[in-house]
């Protein structure tokens, strides 16, 4: 009920604002649009401040938009394939809710409204800003910037001069188009490494993880998933360590395996892996927040 309150604010906010701004938003069959020339000083500012480095960001963005749009067509490709098939449900189109973890139905990807929010601004606002940069750079007027709503679905957009856009090179062309584009994906990578970060200052490697377990084998008969945090004791917080700590224990010998969901006495098997004698496919690191040893004391006291 709260997450639908909250919605309904979010809603209801939009609303509001498109009143008060009713006489500057114009319609345009089902969507609305609002144009300003707030912002058009700022990009022609950040054009003339730094000519350099926005013409070696528009070289590497054409070849590297050239590059995705093949990589896309073939994903596509593919995803139609799989779909057609019935192996995958393909792309889906990711909208906000009232909810608090992402849902997945038929079609639609929903996450809390608030992550789709900074999604969403996270994408326009420096995509359509990088194509007036790139205008401006180029020679190319822009008229206006502005926003537009489709239902509840945002856009935003610069308003290059078409008269000048029409008549300028295929290289300006595509400096402009593929702009927006490439700024995205230095959004991406920006993000990525900000939570690299964050992950590799907050967590502990703890223990290991496995993406697969082989059927029959001793974890999947003892049903377990769980990420392992130790063997006979000894920690396992990395490929390398689980390796070596299954190299000394022979074929058909009982362990104790430790998880973060409790403990298990399996017996190893005879296998052309070590990692295999316990059934793992293929292992990864699990990191924990905060320290293991606090961790366990937290496990112990919940048991008690």
């Amino acid at each position: 009920m709260i997450n639908i309150l909250i919605f309904a604010a979010f809603v209801l906010v939009i609303a509001v604002i498109l009143i008060l701004d009713r006489k500057n938003i114009k319609r345009e069959g089902i969507i609305l649009i609002r144009r300003t020339q707030k912002g058009v000083n700022f990009i022609d500012r950040v054009a003339k401040k730094f000519p350099r480095f926005w013409n070696v960001f528009s070289i590497i963005g054409v070849i590297v938009a050239i590059g995705a749009m093949f990589f896309v067509s073939y994903f596509i490709a593919m995803s139609a394939i799989d779909v057609a098939a019935g192996g995958v449900e393909g792309v889906k189109l990711v909208l906000p809710g009232p909810v608090d973890a992402a849902v997945s139905v038929p079609g639609v990807f929903i996450v809390p409204w608030y992550f789709w929010v900074i999604g969403i601004f996270s994408l326009i606002i420096p995509h359509e800003f990088s194509h007036g940069i790139m205008s401006r750079l180029r020679k190319v007027k822009v008229k206006t910037v502005g926003w537009l709503l489709l239902v509840l679905l945002p856009g935003a957009f610069v308003e290059p001069d078409e008269k000048q856009l029409k008549k300028a090179s295929a290289g300006t062309k595509l400096r402009i188009y593929a702009a927006g584009s490439f700024a995205n994906f230095v959004m991406a990578l920006i993000f990525i490494v900000i939570l690299l970060i964050y992950i590799s200052a907050t967590t502990t490697a703890s223990g290991v993880f496995y993406t697969n377990i082989e059927p029959d084998s001793p974890l999947d008969n003892a049903n377990i998933t769980a990420p392992i945090l130790s063997i006979n004791n000894i920690p396992t917080i990395s490929k390398s360590g689980l390796v070596n700590v299954l190299s000394s224990i022979p074929a058909g010998t009982v362990v104790n395996v430790e998880t973060v969901r409790g403990n298990y006495s399996i017996q190893t098997v005879e296998h052309e892996t070590v990692e295999g004698s316990l059934g793992i496919v293929f292992v990864e690191q699990f990191n924990l927040v905060g320290d293991i040893t606090e961790y366990r004391a937290i496990r112990h006291d919940l048991k008690g």
